[in-house]
């Protein structure tokens, strides 16, 4: 069979250009397998297109992995020596995969499964052969490969001789022991016979047997004693399939009624079996005399019985002699033990009843020899009977007594036979014909003087009984009993009658407990009184015993016992607790209990015990409150659990009274002599004296205290104090009015002369911040001061108005009010500082700034200021009026308070003198600018054209120069001469000036 996995690569190509690529898919293959006929096999493939390379690869069992066997081009097939699945992979034109096809190429024959099973007991068939195979080429009736009706042929032989054959006919099984051999034979004729590759023969299958399962040694021991267990066998087994070591076989031992009384197996044994090892054997013991089977199984469940006879010694027989003979059987004579046959020979004997001796000398009569074996120790009585020959024997007809109790009754010798008349009759002096019910002694002799004692009994009609059945009442003192009667005796009918009682003849119902009377009379006229007392269950009574009342403890459990009498059987019994216990003890605590009792008729009886219990411990505290110099004090009552009581406080304190207690949460617990405790908490009040002083401005002006917490009560003392602790006299009250600035001290103090201190500072409200208004050197008005009018003042300069005339520095000013509280504050006055712009002394000229003023910029001082220049101008800044020269200018502020400085302007120099302008009318340069400061008031401008002409002249130059000439014509562009004249004695300034339009 081959099998052909086949993969599509599919590449389409919609164009096909030189580059185009093209598939390679396989379309056919031819492949010859390995098989009998072949021992190498070949794959050939076919594809559509050329194909450019191959792989090749195989299929390794063992790492489940696909191993390369060979590639190249021009590869369409292979040649192999072992089966394998093998793997095609081809390529297209640019080495990509293009079609994969895998190969299980036909194999030679080869066994896949194959089992063995030997024969399991001796002589039976149990043994079986598997042979499954696999590879070839097998029959395939449809020609559909893996369709199911695949199969080969199998042909089984045993010791040379076909055994049977068959369509996968891989099982053959019901084997007998012997040498088989299978040969399997496949559609192309290859046969496959199992191969022994380490013998390189032909491997055949033995199936083998084990050996007959047997006896090998068997010893019986018999029973010692007749009908004792005495017996036992010891056996050894061999052969079939034993268990493991120690346990070989399963063993039973049957009866012969069939039951199995002793048994060994692998998992346990019954009594009386014992096994031993080298060599194994197995005893079995305490067997009794008779047949056993002894059925033993090995492991495969082969079964050997084996039959097994217990013998026992045969019973015993006496010869026993006698001298003399006797003809009376109150004759004695000597009886002698001749020989003693059965049993085992070693034995002792004696008579019963007499001293140890083989002979006794005694009348005729039953006797016993008593036999015992004293090797196997065995005991046995063997009973002899001696007999006289003129033995007397008679038969006697005893009558009855009509009625019980009465002396009707009769004895009669109907026959005598034995001894030797005439007989001598003696009924022991009574008239055998007037008998009570009794025994009766006859001694007859015969003429030979032998005598015959029997014993006769003379009856009577049975006497009457009632066999009451007695219900009693139910409960004590209850009518619900009840007698039922079952006459038998006398001779029926009977007669009867109740003398008390209600109910039928045979019964009484619905009575109490009492005696009732019955009298009977049968049908021969007998008479009978008979009785009956009813009796009553006692009342059911409890009683409670072994319990401790009162408990010694609160909470305490005692065991309360209970012994119940009375009524009827069993009780039930029911406590009132949660659980509804029904025991006889019961475990409880204080309280009423109850216990229900009821016996098996329903008798109720509810009992009740009161354990009592000390009370709940109960405490209670009394406390005195802590003051400002003592701690607080606490005690404790305490009533109920059980004395003595410990204690213990949360300061440590342990008894009843405790001291030093600190303010706050405090507890004290109580321990009695049970374990039970309570605590309480309470609290120790913190000593509080708390105060609050407060301080009300302007314009109340006072100071206050207030007791905020107290543990004391009202009314409290005060006392005020000025910041020097100094009493301040009259002032006791909790306010104090028209205070002074500072600390002051009040004093609280209670009932218990506890005394708190507390203070306040007295901070005027000052509306502007202070009293004084720094920028003006003034006290502010009294609207603006602490509202204790009217003020004076004095400022440290002397002045004593509310303005200060103060300069720069540290001053002082006292303001007092109305009640001599004075106020100071500290003034700072900041000194006058001058800043000259310019801030040079010496004011040069400079040419990018010809527009000079001067100006001093003042700060410091009071208020505004006012200015004096040295030339008479109040103004600042000043710009006109200002030549060469020294300048000083005076400031003054509000508080008269001076101060001066002085400027320096130097003459005009050549650097300061433009030298272009751009009279163009563009707003920009349009005039020829020279700062006049640096000029006087005689200076004197001339400008010159380039022929030497004058073309423009100022004295002071008040009007810059516009580039025009004398007659107001405007200037070419061009450069100009000019000559400047300052002063006479200085040197003129002389350059030139470029006209640019």
């Amino acid at each position: 069979m081959i099998n052909i996995v086949k993969n599509f690569f599919i590449i389409f190509c919609l164009i096909c250009i030189p580059f185009c690529v093209f598939s390679q898919n396989i379309v056919s293959t031819n492949v010859q397998g390995i098989d009998c006929n072949n021992s190498q096999g070949y794959i050939q493939i076919d594809t559509d297109t050329v194909t450019p390379f191959y792989s090749w690869y195989f299929f390794d069992n063992q790492s489940f992995v696909w191993i390369g066997y060979s590639s190249g081009s021009n590869l369409d097939s292979i040649g192999f020596f072992e089966c394998f699945s093998y793997r095609v992979i081809v390529y297209d034109n640019n080495f990509i995969p293009s079609d994969t096809l895998d190969v299980t190429p036909p194999c030679s024959l080869y066994s896949v499964k194959r089992a063995h099973q030997n024969v399991k007991c001796y002589g039976d068939s149990s043994g079986s052969l598997k042979e499954v195979v696999s590879g070839g080429v097998p029959f395939d009736p449809d020609g559909i490969p893996s369709s199911g009706d695949e199969y080969y042929n199998y042909l089984w032989y045993k010791n040379g001789n076909l055994l049977s054959s068959g369509q996968n006919d891989t099982l053959l099984d019901n084997l007998s022991a012997g040498e088989y051999v299978v040969n399997v034979v496949d559609s192309n004729g290859c046969i496959f016979q199992p191969f022994d590759s380490i013998a390189l023969t032909l491997d055949t299958s033995v199936i083998f047997q084990p050996n007959k399962l047997r006896v090998d040694s068997l010893f019986i021991d018999s029973v010692n004693c007749i009908g004792t267990n005495t017996g036992s066998f010891y056996i050894n087994i061999k052969d079939g399939k034993r268990y493991v070591s120690g346990n070989y076989y399963n063993y039973y031992l049957i009866d012969s009624s069939n039951d199995t009384i002793r048994f060994i197996e692998r998992t346990g044994s019954s009594i009386n079996v014992s096994t031993g090892n080298l060599p194994y054997y197995v005893l079995f013991d305490s067997l009794y005399f008779g047949y056993y089977t002894l059925s033993v199984e090995d492991s495969f469940g082969c079964v050997l019985d084996t039959n097994i006879l217990i013998h026992e010694p045969n019973n015993y027989s006496l010869i026993i002699s006698n001298s003399p003979s006797i003809i009376c059987e109150q004759d004695s004579t000597w009886l002698f033990v001749d020989e003693i046959i059965g049993g085992y020979k070693t034995v002792e004997y004696n008579w019963l009843g007499f001293s140890h001796s083989d002979s006794i000398y005694v009348r005729s009569g039953n006797y016993s020899l008593q036999i015992y074996d004293t090797i196997n120790k065995c005991l046995d009585t063997i009973s002899y009977f001696l007999s006289a020959p003129n033995t007397i024997y008679t038969n006697v007809t005893s009558t009855n007594a009509i009625c019980f109790g009465d002396n009707s009754g009769t004895l009669s010798i109907d026959t005598i036979f034995g001894g030797i008349s005439p007989y001598n009759i003696q009924w022991g002096g009574v008239n055998p014909d007037s008998l009570y019910s009794g025994i009766y002694t006859l001694v007859l002799y015969d003429s030979l003087g032998c005598m015959f004692t029997e014993d006769y009994i003379v009856g009577e009609n049975s006497d009457v009984s009632i066999n009451e059945s007695l219900y009693p009442p139910s409960c004590n003192g209850f009518s619900d009993g009840s007698i039922s009667i079952n006459i038998l005796g006398g001779n029926p009918p009977l007669s009867y009658n109740w003398l008390s009682g209600s109910g039928s003849p045979d019964s009484l119902f619905a009575i109490s407990s009492g005696l009732y009377i019955i009298h009977i009379t049968d049908s021969l006229g007998c008479f009978y009184t008979d009785s009956v007392y009813l009796y009553e269950p006692d009342s059911i009574f409890t009683e409670f015993y072994g319990f401790q009342n009162p408990l010694f403890c609160r909470d305490a459990i005692t065991l309360v016992s209970v012994n119940i009498s009375g009524g009827t059987g069993s009780y039930d019994l029911v406590w009132n607790n949660n659980f509804a216990d029904t025991n006889y003890q019961i475990v409880v605590q204080s309280g009423l209990h109850s216990l229900s009792v009821s016996d098996e008729n329903g008798c109720f009886l509810e009992s009740t015990i009161l354990i009592s219990e000390p009370d709940s411990l109960e405490i209670s505290v009394n406390i005195i409150q802590a003051t400002c110099n003592i701690a607080g004090t606490a005690s404790v009552v305490v009533a109920g659990g059980t004395p003595p009581y410990s204690y213990i406080w949360s300061n440590g304190s342990t008894d009843s009274i405790s001291n030093d207690l600190e303010g706050g949460l405090q507890w004290i617990m109580v321990t009695d002599s049970c374990g039970d405790t309570i605590s309480v908490n309470f609290t120790i009040n913190e000593y509080i004296l708390e105060v609050e002083a407060d301080y009300y401005t302007n314009p109340l002006n006072m100071g206050e205290v207030i007791v905020t917490s107290s543990t004391a009560q009202p009314p409290f003392s005060y006392q005020w104090y000025n910041s020097n602790m100094d009493i301040l006299f009259g002032e006791n009250e909790s306010e104090i009015f028209n205070l002074c600035q500072g600390v002051h001290y009040v004093s609280v103090v209670d009932e218990n002369n506890c005394e708190v201190i507390d203070s306040i500072d007295v901070s005027f409200y000052f509306p502007m911040g202070g009293i004084v208004d720094e920028l003006t050197t003034t006290v502010y008005p009294d609207s603006l001061l602490w509202g204790s009018e009217p003020y004076t003042y004095l400022w440290d300069n002397g002045e004593i108005t509310a303005h200060g005339n103060i300069c720069n520095g540290l001053h002082r000013v006292w303001v007092t009010d109305k009640n001599e509280c004075e106020v100071l504050q500290e003034v700072i006055v900041d000194p006058i500082i001058l800043s000259l712009n310019p801030s040079e002394d010496l004011i040069d000229c400079d040419i990018s700034n010809l527009d000079l003023e001067l100006e001093v910029v003042a700060s410091g001082g009071v208020g505004s200021y006012s200015y004096e220049w040295s030339n008479g101008e109040t103004f600042n800044p000043i710009s006109i009026f200002l030549y060469p020269g020294l300048y000083s200018v005076t400031v003054t502020d509000d508080n008269f308070c001076i101060v001066d400085t002085a400027f320096n302007i130097s003459l005009l120099n050549p650097e300061c003198v433009p030298n272009v302008f751009s009279p163009n009318d563009d707003g920009v340069n349009d005039l020829w600018n020279i700062e006049d400061a640096f000029l006087f008031l005689d200076s004197e401008i001339k400008v010159y054209g380039r022929y030497g002409n004058l073309v423009f002249k100022s004295v002071g130059y008040f009007d810059p120069w516009d580039g025009n000439n004398m007659n107001g014509n405007p200037l070419r562009d061009g450069t100009y001469f000019y000559v400047i004249k300052l002063r006479d004695g200085i040197d003129p300034i002389k350059g030139t000036v470029s006209i640019i339009r």
